[in-house]
């Protein structure tokens, strides 16, 4: 089974951590399109998928699509844990992961080093990161929109249109806050 990884990038410092992330995965059957907006877009990143999903809708309509944001990372288990739950359950065309929230902070107050510190698992929010699909077998209503929440938004749609999702709450991902 191939995944194709979507990964938009503005071209932040940290899209070398999201790249390393995708690279160093268990489960190694994938492709990564990184698709460089090089405006500034007040489109959270849907204009850029959109050119990536559009690609990959006229090579492959036998994959799974995966998505990273270029300021997020994938634990080496990602891509594993979704193939897992798919070779488990044949009629999933959905998968959802949880992530694990982080930040950095000064090791002490008069200290100029910084540790990441973790909060809990994002068990209930939907998160582009997280987010797996099958290739759909029909596109029209499979498009990003340019709209704070878009993730809410695609998950619904696919549901709504027949999608059959399965939500675990092993935490595959790393967000920064």
């Amino acid at each position: 089974m191939k995944f194709y990884v979507i990964l938009p990038t503005t071209g932040r410092s940290t899209l070398k951590a999201a790249i390393d992330s995708v690279k160093n995965q268990t489960y190694q059957d994938f492709e990564i399109l990184v698709v460089q907006d090089t405006e500034i877009r007040e489109d959270h990143g849907a204009w850029a998928r959109n050119q990536a999903l559009s690609k990959i809708r006229l090579e492959s309509t036998k994959c799974w699509i995966t998505y990273i944001d270029d300021d997020d990372v994938w634990l080496p288990d990602h891509l594993e844990t979704i193939k897992n739950i798919i070779d488990d359950n044949s009629e999933v065309t959905m998968v959802r992961t949880a992530g694990r929230p982080f930040w950095w902070k000064h090791r002490s107050p008069r200290s100029t080093k910084k540790v990441k510190k973790y909060g809990p698992p994002n068990i209930d929010d939907i998160l582009t990161v997280g987010i797996a699909h099958k290739h759909p077998e029909t596109t029209e209503d499979l498009y990003w929109l340019p709209e704070d929440n878009h993730d809410h938004t695609l998950w619904k749609t696919m549901l709504e249109n027949g999608g059959v999702a399965i939500e675990t709450s092993h935490v595959t991902f790393e967000f920064e806050r």
